[in-house]
């Protein structure tokens, strides 16, 4: 139960870095959730959190080397 805990909370401060929508948010979710697929590889929600915050970042790469960022 306290491993299930322990994976919940990094997922959920992951989310709250990938929710930022900045490069440093980025660089502080993708440990953070790649910690806790480690401790539990079968934590589908570390993994969607994590797709989504290669997502995040390579979108807002893309934004701004096409000139469209908007800081």
């Amino acid at each position: 139960m306290n491993a299930t805990i322990a994976v919940d909370d990094l997922v959920s401060r992951g989310r709250e870095q990938r929710m930022t929508f900045d490069v440093t948010g980025y660089e502080e979710a993708v440990p953070l959730l790649r910690e806790a697929i480690e401790r539990q590889p079968t934590a589908a929600e570390a993994f969607a959190e994590l797709s989504l915050t290669y997502s995040g970042w390579g979108l807002r790469r893309e934004y701004s080397c096409a000139g469209l960022r908007h800081e």
